[in-house]
């Protein structure tokens, strides 16, 4: 079995498949995906780099610098998640595999922010 490359799916013939991608034929749909990853990887790496940060200041030493950065990876993340709601709702009527996965994907790092809201605050 092959991936789609546009939908992501597994699919046997990809001839076949063409047709009837919903990616692949509908262009404002690709559009909302690749701005919805764009956001999303964005977010992820300012949070892992906050994770990190958090990671260091609690089982190395206890220095402010990094849970200063720590707090300041997690600004800049929320302060994109405005986002994630206008574009989700853009999504919300098609159903497919890289759909799934891009609400999947925003509702984890939804739950990362919240995770790491916690943790700072008891830092």
């Amino acid at each position: 079995m092959t991936s789609c490359p546009d939908c992501y799916s597994q699919i046997g013939s990809m001839a076949r498949h063409r047709q009837i991608c919903l990616v692949r034929n509908n262009e404002r749909l690709k559009t909302w995906l690749e701005s919805l990853e764009f956001w999303l990887r964005r977010m992820e790496n300012h949070l892992g780099q906050s994770y990190k940060n958090v990671a260091r200041y609690a089982y190395i030493g206890r220095r402010d610098a990094d849970r200063q950065e720590a707090a300041e990876e997690h600004k800049l993340a929320q302060d994109m998640e405005p986002q994630l709601p206008k574009l989700l709702a853009q999504l919300s009527g098609y159903t497919c595999e890289r759909t799934n996965l891009a609400q999947l994907r925003a509702n984890i790092v939804r739950n990362q922010m919240q995770e790491l809201r916690v943790m700072l605050r008891n830092l």
